[in-house]
């Protein structure tokens, strides 16, 4: 009779971060072959990027790291804001430094517009209620200044944008380490 050893019998037992890699490795590359139309993965030199589609609202509404509520609005009426979270790994340098400022990243159109991510922290402190309506509210901290990315790990965040209505928000061009481009449509 013929038996059949499973993956966990005799000698060959698989370590867990061989696991790890292999399922990350397959999740990144389901989701770059249009498993799922919200992302967007990429691959430099020294970095991997996963980006969620860009969200638009009139206004962004977070908590700084002193506790105090924060909301961003848009320079003018014929524009809106636009949130793209990202997830940046470094699997491969020892330390990767970063500076994340309006330069780190751009968002817009491969034939027009490209335009740099704001400083969230410019963003006004009301003394009263906000008013959540039309808005984003973000739990998570934005990625801003200085970081440094050691091998094996990850951050992620957010970016806020301040665009024309109207802009097709097609792609997103990181510029800090690596120097790639992540889209979110098919040009």
């Amino acid at each position: 009779m013929l038996r059949i050893k499973t993956i966990l019998e005799g000698p060959h037992i698989i370590p867990v971060k061989t696991w790890v890699a292999v399922v990350t490795m397959l999740s990144l590359m389901a989701a770059a072959c249009g498993g799922d139309d919200d992302l967007a993965v990429a691959r430099g030199r020294q970095l991997e990027f996963v980006a969620t589609a860009p969200q638009v609202a009139e206004s962004v509404i977070f908590t700084d790291g002193l506790g105090r509520t924060r909301v961003l609005r848009p320079r003018a009426s014929n524009r809106q804001l636009a949130v793209v979270d990202i997830i940046v790994v470094n699997r491969s340098t020892t330390v990767v430094s970063l500076l994340l400022n309006e330069a780190a990243i751009e968002l817009g159109d491969r034939r027009s517009d490209r335009l740099e991510a704001i400083d969230p922290f410019i963003a006004d402190v009301p003394e009263g209620e906000v008013d959540e309506r039309g808005a984003i509210v973000l739990e998570e901290n934005p990625l801003w200044g200085e970081v440094d990315v050691n091998r094996g790990f990850q951050i992620s965040g957010w970016f806020v944008f301040d665009v024309p209505k109207g802009l097709i928000l097609g792609t997103i061009w990181w510029n800090q380490a690596d120097t790639v481009s992540l889209d979110f449509i098919e040009y």
